[in-house]
């Protein structure tokens, strides 16, 4: 069975943003996405990977890789 990285990263999106963070995740460069989730993820605005077990940031790659992959351009709410 495939993960479908697309709705892994919609229902993070749906858990764990504002619509603000939500927005910001959308329009970020690449090189900017895995901190702004790990920010959304913990809560922690300084160095928030070292918050993260091995499991957490192998799930923010994952959501990563779905945000990369598209998963918030369809999204109507996200202005």
């Amino acid at each position: 069975m495939k993960l479908d990285y697309k709705k892994l990263a919609l229902n993070f999106v749906a858990f764990y943003c504002s619509q603000a963070t939500a927005e910001k995740i959308k329009r970020a460069p690449v090189y900017d996405l895995r901190l702004l989730c790990e920010v959304a993820y913990t809560g922690i605005h300084y160095n928030p990977g070292d918050a993260l077990t091995n499991g957490e940031k192998s799930y923010i790659s994952k959501v990563v890789k779905g945000i990369k992959a598209g998963a918030l351009d369809d999204v109507l709410w996200i202005v």
